[in-house]
This record gives C-alpha cells, sequence and structure tokens, in this order.
C-alpha cells in the first residue's frame, strides 16, 4: 500500500513538473541531485527520503499535505 502512494505521489509531482514546462536536469538542480537520480525516482525505480520530497515539491511550487482518509461507514450488526 505503501508504495502505491508513493508511485502516486511521484506521479504528482512529474506531471507538475511538466505543467511547469521544467525539466528532469533542471528539478534535479533545483534539489540538488543529478539527472540521472531525477529520472530514477520519477520512474519508480527508487524512493527518495521525506526531506527530499519537501524540496521536491518546493522546487514545484506545491506543498505536501497529509490528510485522513475517507471512513468507511461501519456496518450494522445483523440481528
Amino acid at each position: 500500500m505503501a508504495a502505491v502512494a508513493l508511485l502516486r505521489l511521484m506521479a504528482q509531482l512529474r506531471a507538475r513538473r511538466e505543467v511547469l514546462g521544467l525539466s528532469q536536469a533542471e528539478v534535479a538542480r533545483r534539489i540538488g541531485i543529478t539527472r540521472a537520480a531525477m529520472s530514477l525516482i520519477e520512474g519508480g525505480h527508487t524512493f527518495p527520503e521525506l526531506p527530499r520530497f519537501v524540496k521536491w515539491a518546493e522546487a514545484l511550487d506545491m506543498d505536501l499535505v497529509l490528510k485522513p482518509r475517507p471512513t468507511k461507514p461501519k456496518k450494522e450488526p445483523r440481528p
């Protein structure tokens, strides 16, 4: 489950980079990694640590936000 959430987050960050018209090399420079490392991250081959995610989001004028998941209604017990 965690890997799916990370892949979804990375897809959002990649999409934002593309909307802004930034290259992988430019974003990599902004967050202090190589373009090759950026490619591996965006491709889902490696996962950065949380501080790197924060820098990545900041480089794209984004915030990382945690929010509660929607809760499922509890089933009533059968009589």
